[in-house]
């Protein structure tokens, strides 16, 4: 698109801008804008969605041409003053303009206001007298920053991103600025501005420098698909717990390892088949209150043998499985003198298992169960962070 098509088409539809509707780039261009990502965005949330690139610009009223550096004039003399630069700061999530003087001026200040629309490009404004620019005392550039916030007038990050790239992977919005430079030089003061064409090159020397807004057009890209890798962090040690009236407190025993938090379940034998109850870590002091349900149990008795089911909640897998079967009071607390114990892989951790049949010692009076399981907690890790991934601390 010309400058000339360009204008023409601002004066058709003055009507709309008018009403402040943003302007997306028109979709037939000269020149291809490359693809950057952002990987400060780029996470596996944000997978395949469109976001700003950082240093991609175009400049309509030019051509379209490439470019991330201006031109700062002193309009009643013609003469360069200084020059302006922008990017989409990849920490902040915002437009950055750096302004800069050319030698033998100061820069006083600046006021910067923007829109998107060649109506309203004066509707929002930042200034170094309001705290919108900052003039930096040592290097003497004054530095702008525009809030993806308050370009798509969203605060929720997948709403700005769909406001900022509306046609998606490809072209964004037209962002209209008006920058005024305020320099002084042997103690005369002046304003600079950017010429709307820059009347150096040869390629651009019609252009009506009367345009009283500069304009800048980016390119959006998708962020890649994200290739995840899972992870198992331990997250703790799990008891089953029935009720108040089966479940008996390990510490109520006098037998070794005992003095701890956790449950034997003492059910009369008829009772066994078909019992069922929660996964529970962390009840400090059998604290039901300070417990994470991590998942479930269920007793299955069948020719005088008893099989536990184990089945992890979505989030968890398990990390081992030991159960202890008596008629007698327990002997021991410690899961590795249980009756059964089965440990898993870390590549094969489990969120469900079923045990071998356990002999049950007696056919009639109570059975003492102890339910026990070792429970991970199941991360997703992005693939290029798996190698150094560190598990948080529980």
């Amino acid at each position: 698109m010309t400058r000339s098509s360009t204008l023409a088409l601002l004066a058709s539809t003055a009507a709309s801008l008018a009403h402040g509707a943003a302007v997306s780039l028109p979709l037939s261009k000269p020149a291809e804008l490359f693809r950057r990502w952002n990987s400060h965005l780029c996470t596996c949330a944000l997978a395949n969605v469109a976001i700003p690139d950082s240093v991609t610009f175009q400049l309509p009223l030019e051509n379209y041409r490439q470019d991330v550096c201006y031109s700062l004039i002193i309009p009643s003399t013609n003469t360069p003053a200084g020059q302006f630069c922008w990017n989409f700061n990849a920490n902040s999530d915002a437009l950055t303009l750096d302004i800069k003087p050319s030698t033998g001026y100061q820069l006083q200040g600046a006021d910067v206001s923007f829109g998107l629309t060649a109506a309203t490009f004066t509707s929002k404004s930042y200034s170094t007298n309001d705290g919108g620019c900052g003039l930096n005392s040592a290097t003497g550039e004054v530095n702008c920053i525009i809030p993806w916030t308050d370009i798509s007038g969203k605060t929720e990050l997948r709403d700005v991103l769909s406001a900022m790239c509306p046609n998606g992977d490809r072209e964004g919005l037209i962002l209209y600025l008006g920058i005024d430079a305020n320099l002084s030089e042997n103690g005369e003061s002046y304003v600079a501005v950017p010429r709307p064409c820059d009347a150096t090159n040869p390629a651009y020397t019609t252009c009506d420098t009367s345009v009283p807004y500069f304009e800048l057009a980016y390119r959006c890209t998708a962020c890649p698909t994200c290739q995840e890798v899972t992870k198992y962090c331990s997250f703790g040690t799990a008891f089953g717990y029935k009720d108040p009236t089966l479940s008996k407190t390990l510490d109520s025993l006098s037998a070794t390892g005992c003095n701890r938090w956790g449950w034997y379940e003492q059910v009369p034998f008829a009772s066994l088949a078909g019992l069922t109850g929660r996964l529970l870590v962390g009840a400090g002091l059998n604290d039901l209150s300070k417990a994470t349900d991590v998942g479930s149990w269920t007793a299955v008795v069948a020719g005088g043998k008893v099989s536990v089911t184990y089945q992890a909640s979505t989030g968890y897998s398990l990390a081992d499985v030991h159960v202890d079967v008596r008629c007698s009071l327990p002997t021991s607390c410690a899961p590795g003198r249980y009756t059964y114990g089965n440990t898993f892989a870390a590549a094969t951790t489990t969120s469900g298992f079923t045990t071998s049949p356990i002999v049950i010692p007696c056919a009639s009076g109570n059975v003492n169960l102890i339910v026990h399981a070792a429970v991970n907690r199941v991360v997703s890790v992005p693939a290029a962070e798996a190698d150094g991934y560190t598990c948080p601390a529980m």
